[in-house]
């Protein structure tokens, strides 16, 4: 069965304010400040890319039939529930660099998607570099977690992490097998539920993002 989203959320990147008298000081330092932010903005996301890749989310359900056609136009493989269309993760549209290859168009529950640590940087209760720290944080979490999939035979990345974590641990325990594999086995359970917890308090819940 194909989830939606784990958590919706209705708010949206605000919009800079039009510059409305060029030649005011003012308005030029408002207009060139949200340049830099949009510019941040573009290089935190693109450093992170937890929401596309399978981390955060399983799928993505597609809200209009234009966004179905525009991905199948376009050779992009859909997953279906009955009726409903979704967009599976990791995200084929997903390009290099951490950049969204639809992203003009990208689909609308994408769009809406605002993790909690880009809504504290926004609001100005978290720095673009303690953003970046967290970011890092999770990504030497995430391939620490892949080191240990990969030596118990789960290296298929095509498929959301936490249902790889959840394949090989739910495979029974044997007590016979060499020491390490159970070294492995227990390092991957503590390891899933520490990132797990993680992400929950600084990508997924609102509110400050940094401890």
């Amino acid at each position: 069965m194909h989830l939606q989203l784990r958590r919706k959320t209705a708010m949206t990147m605000p919009m800079s304010t039009p510059c409305l008298f060029p030649t005011s000081p003012t308005s030029l330092f408002r207009t060139m400040a949200a340049k830099d932010s949009q510019a941040a903005i573009s290089s935190l996301c693109r450093q992170c890319t937890l929401c596309c890749t399978g981390v955060l989310f399983v799928d993505v359900q597609l809200q209009h039939s234009r966004e179905v056609d525009f991905l199948e136009e376009r050779g992009v493989d859909l997953a279906w529930d009955q009726k409903e269309a979704y967009l599976d993760q990791p995200c084929d549209c997903l390009g290099e660099q951490g950049c969204c290859r639809i992203y003009e168009h990208r689909p609308s529950m994408c769009a809406a998607f605002e993790c909690s640590l880009l809504t504290s940087y926004l609001g100005g209760t978290v720095s673009l570099s303690d953003c970046q720290t967290q970011v890092q944080r999770a990504h030497a979490m995430i391939a620490e977690i892949e080191s240990l999939l990969q030596a118990l035979g789960q290296d298929d990345r095509s498929i959301p992490l936490f249902y790889r974590i959840e394949e090989v641990l739910a495979q029974p325990w044997d007590l016979a097998e060499p020491a390490l594999i159970q070294k492995q086995r227990e390092k991957l359970f503590e390891g899933s539920g520490a990132l797990s917890a993680f992400l929950e308090e600084h990508f997924l819940e609102k509110g400050p993002s940094v401890s």
